[in-house]
């Protein structure tokens, strides 16, 4: 009876630890560097541009909590898809203003009343990665000239 007891807790705890490590596989950190500019072009939108021309939007955005229902980071290099994901989380570390105007622009940004240093890491869940091309497009394929007869 008490091999079947201490069987059945380590079977449940190797469950647990099994469902965790599942949990946190698609999870994915990307860290927002100094010199990072931000924009708001609708309610709840917030864009911020890297200094490698790479874009982090962030939808459902609230600034209070750090909290983003939706993550795209649009890379403008070739080899790099965009990426998406949910349940963002961003870092803030949070300063005063008269802590801002001793340090150089590009250390912070400004998210609404909130002023944050820079760097500020994102946490979130992947969901996926987005082809722009879809399958069904041919690639690289040359135009070939109509058949004989078809002029």
């Amino acid at each position: 009876m008490k091999a079947a007891r201490i069987f059945s807790m380590m079977f449940f705890a190797f469950l647990v630890l099994f469902w965790m490590e599942a949990s946190y596989a698609g999870q994915k950190v990307v860290t927002i560097p100094k010199g990072t500019k931000m924009e708001k072009p609708a309610p709840g939108i917030y864009r911020f541009l890297l200094p490698d021309k790479s874009v982090i939007e962030l939808r459902n955005f609230n600034p209070k909590t750090g909290a983003a229902g939706y993550v795209k980071i649009i890379n403008p290099d070739p080899p790099d898809k965009p990426i998406e994901g949910t349940q963002g989380i961003l870092s803030l570390n949070k300063m005063t203003q008269q802590q801002a105007l001793k340090l150089p622009p590009s250390d912070y940004i400004r998210i609404d009343d909130d002023i944050a240093w820079l760097p500020i890491s994102l946490t979130f869940q992947l969901t996926g990665i987005i082809d722009p091309d879809p399958p069904d497009k041919p690639r690289n394929l040359s135009p070939q000239p109509d058949p004989p007869g078809k002029r």
